[in-house]
């Protein structure tokens, strides 16, 4: 390049320099090759036709065509005094690509070729579109219809893996796998059990794909031999104790009441907490007892526990690889007839500590009398009214009744005595429960 000014010339000479040494030897872009798979950018095939390749030891390069076919060619990698040349021979629509192309840039993952003023670049993909699945086992509870058969929602089989570039379809052979024939539903029953299918996992638009093995089991869940109708039944009979909880005795002492309208009431300590439950299930798959709202020392009740046992005194419950032991407790104390009960009630006076788990009663005294009166005081206030006790086979029960005025008319009625102790007597009536305690001041 020349510069001529009024007084003078510049000159400038810049010359071309051509690297004929690549990053890569012929040997190491074949290697290369073989791993992963390819796709293709070129101003011969435009965006339609990109691979992806795959280069075979043998040989061989297949690649998938327009419309998901599997094309196989030939390829080589050739080392001349003019360079190092990639040769592909690619049928049908991949036909233009069947040249001599010059490698003229190379790294591990990515080549630069031209064939004269034609481009061909190879950028390579290692992501493993199969990565996700494996060989499956899956199993599920008996319907209770056919013993050991049962639907299976093979959705479910991979149910962590993206599908989004992938087809996943299932076959009763291994063999109709390979081909793609005769795919199973969805929603399919076995036929023996247990039983193998094969799932054909493909990457979508191509050819490519693998087969897994997935083990089919039905088994029977309901190992306690309990219906939710025996569960219902045992647990709102008395009352019960976590006896063991993983082993541990941090729950014993609470006692748990299993109230019919669901209503849960666990007592430890001298406090009440408050909480629901419920059953679910089925003979096949087993039941279920859900427990809610607890707080406090007592808040590891909550969850859905899977009842694993089940007879009239006890129960064993898990969730989450946690079991627990629950006893049944209907037992009274020896004392607790009604001539004890009688003189525990005579001795001193009485409060009302709880009603339902609260202390909205604590303000009255109870003044029990032989004559069958108790004189209640309170909220600036004093009423007479009448109690009695009697036995059945339930146990011992007081009767109050003339209970007119105010709150303290809730206690009207009958009510068994489900604990006694000398100086705590706690009361059950229906879904209500009452504890009074004695003052001896």
């Amino acid at each position: 390049f020349v510069q001529e000014t009024s007084s003078s010339f510049t000159y400038i000479v810049i010359e071309r320099e051509c690297e004929d040494d690549l990053d890569c030897s012929a040997q190491e872009i074949s290697e290369n090759l073989k791993e992963c798979v390819w796709y293709s950018g070129s101003d011969l095939t435009g965006t339609n036709l990109n691979g992806p390749y795959m280069f075979i030891e043998d040989g061989t390069v297949k690649v998938t065509g327009p419309n998901g076919d599997l094309l196989s060619g030939t390829w080589e990698v050739v080392l001349t005094d003019e360079g190092t040349f990639l040769v592909l021979n690619i049928p049908d629509a991949y036909n233009v690509l069947s040249l001599q192309w010059e490698i003229v840039e190379c790294d591990d993952d990515r080549l630069e070729m031209i064939n004269a003023d034609n481009t061909l670049v190879l950028e390579q993909d290692c992501s493993d579109p199969f990565e996700c699945y494996f060989d499956a086992e899956i199993v599920i509870c008996d319907d209770d219809t056919i013993d050991g058969f049962a639907t299976f929602d093979l959705n479910y089989v991979y149910p962590n893996c993206v599908e989004d570039n992938v087809e996943v379809s299932f076959y009763k052979l291994e063999a109709d796998a390979e081909s793609q024939t005769n795919p199973l539903p969805i929603e399919y029953t076995n036929i023996t059990n247990p039983q193998t299918i094969f799932a054909r996992v493909q990457l979508a638009g191509t050819n490519m794909f693998e087969v897994f093995e997935v083990y089919l089991y039905v088994e029977d869940c309901n190992t306690s031999g309990c219906s939710e109708e025996q569960v219902d039944a045992y647990l709102m009979e008395c009352h019960w104790e976590a006896s063991a909880y993983n082993g541990d005795d941090q729950l014993v002492g609470y006692d748990i009441y299993f109230k019919p309208n669901q209503d849960l009431l666990v007592e430890g300590d001298g406090v009440s907490y408050f909480g629901t439950w419920s059953t679910a299930g089925n003979p096949a798959n087993g039941v279920f007892v859900t427990i809610t709202q607890l707080e406090g020392p007592v808040q590891d009740l909550n969850g859905q526990w899977f009842v694993a046992e089940c007879t009239e005194a006890q129960f064993v419950l898990t969730t989450n690889e946690v079991e627990m032991v629950l006893d049944r407790d209907c037992s009274t104390s020896n004392e607790c007839n009604e001539d004890n009960i009688n003189s525990f009630l005579l001795e001193c006076k009485w409060n009302v500590v709880s009603y339902n788990g609260s202390d909205d009663l604590i303000i009255f005294d109870f003044d029990f009398n032989n004559n069958g009166t108790v004189l209640i005081s309170g909220d600036g206030q004093t009423i007479t009214a009448m109690w009695s006790t009697s036995t059945t086979g339930d146990g011992v029960w007081i009767e109050f009744s003339e209970l007119n005025t105010g709150n303290i008319q809730a206690l009207t009625g009958n009510w068994l005595i489900t604990e006694c102790e000398e100086e705590r007597l706690k009361l059950q009536k229906d879904n209500d429960f009452v504890i009074i305690e004695r003052t001896c001041s």
